[in-house]
């Protein structure tokens, strides 16, 4: 039922059947324009001579409010890194929270992400948590909180075992999960056809099956972030680029083997923007996403981050796949195949 595609020299080979989204390791996209942000309560713009706003009017530039010259918190980027930052900080009690936009929310890498949500897979404590939380996020705690749908889908999550060591591996995966409260279950090649009947299930050995795993739709999910950040106080700015941070040296001293040693390091004061205006901050944190690094270079930050080029394929409707199907992934492909509404 898949068909391999040939192998480009800079992304994963990745398997097609017609009727769902095949995409490579880098999970993105499935749009092909991004939304423009709507949202109940202004988000000021800086960078237009007139804004209309969710209730029709209008307000011209110098009605808006005006970017603020301190905040105690700057966010760069209006992703949902961004927003989920400027969310729980908010949402911790932490004032004077800002985010800033260099044009639209969710208009970088955000709207066309492919949404998934899947606890089973990792043998760190942490990191299970915070999938589990990630999950609660946004099936309960953001629709509660804000009256605003995520778009969370619990189709659930297949992960295939084809080869006798990833089988090991993710039984044991599966075991850790379980202890941290993930339901898994591993079923068989038989089961995995059941729930994804256009599967071909030569070579698989097992499935690991989370019932409640799904996707979320990531537009939707940052605008509910948005929502709930400015509802705990935090301030959202589109159109402002932010061109470095503004930093200064204070004096270290410590004490090695008897020896006193003195040192600068730079400490973060705050961000410049395009336009040339400073705004001080105590902290400014680094949502840029895929251009974190470029970002960091600005800032003379080293950050080990690099986009890469993939394939994501999507078909035409078809009529005999169920969209509530559940997202299976084979990572000995480097592949993983989400039905779609």
């Amino acid at each position: 039922m898949f068909r391999k595609l040939p192998r480009h020299s800079r992304s994963c080979s990745i398997l097609l059947a017609r009727g769902f989204t095949a995409i490579g390791r880098t999970k993105r996209s499935f749009a092909s324009t991004p939304p423009s942000s709507s949202l109940n309560g202004n988000v000021f713009h800086a960078d237009t001579d007139t804004d209309t706003h969710p209730n029709g009017t209008q307000t011209t530039k110098n009605q808006q409010k005006k970017l603020p010259s301190h905040a105690n918190v700057v966010v760069v980027g209006g992703g949902i890194i961004g927003t989920s930052v400027a969310y729980h900080l908010a949402k911790m009690g932490v004032e004077d929270v800002i985010l800033l936009e260099r044009d639209k929310i969710t208009c970088g890498t955000t709207w066309h992400a492919a949404g998934l949500i899947n606890t089973f897979g990792s043998l760190s404590a942490t990191s299970t948590a915070m999938r589990m939380y990630t999950k609660k996020l946004y099936s309960e705690i953001l629709p509660e909180e804000t009256s605003m749908d995520t778009g969370y889908y619990p189709v659930g999550f297949i992960e295939l075992a084809c080869d006798q060591h990833r089988l090991e591996y993710y039984r044991r995966v599966a075991a850790f999960n379980r202890l941290c409260g993930v339901k898994v279950e591993e079923i068989s090649p038989e089961r995995v056809k059941e729930k994804f009947p256009l599967v071909d299930t030569h070579g698989v050995l097992a499935g690991f099956y989370v019932e409640d795993d799904g996707r979320v739709n990531p537009y939707d999910a940052t605008m509910a972030l948005l929502r709930g950040a400015k509802m705990y106080g935090a301030r959202i700015y589109e159109g402002v680029a932010v061109e470095g941070v503004t930093t200064t040296n204070y004096m270290r001293i410590c004490s090695i083997s008897g020896k006193t040693i003195k040192d600068a390091i730079p400490r973060v004061t705050g961000v410049t923007l395009e336009s040339g205006h400073v705004i001080k901050a105590n902290n400014v944190v680094n949502c840029a996403g895929m251009w974190a690094r470029q970002f960091g270079e600005k800032c003379g930050v080293n950050i080990p981050n690099q986009a890469a080029e993939h394939y994501y394929l999507i078909t035409e409707p078809m009529e005999e796949v169920d969209p509530s199907w559940p997202v299976v992934e084979d990572s000995s492909k480097c592949v993983y195949i989400r039905p779609g509404k």
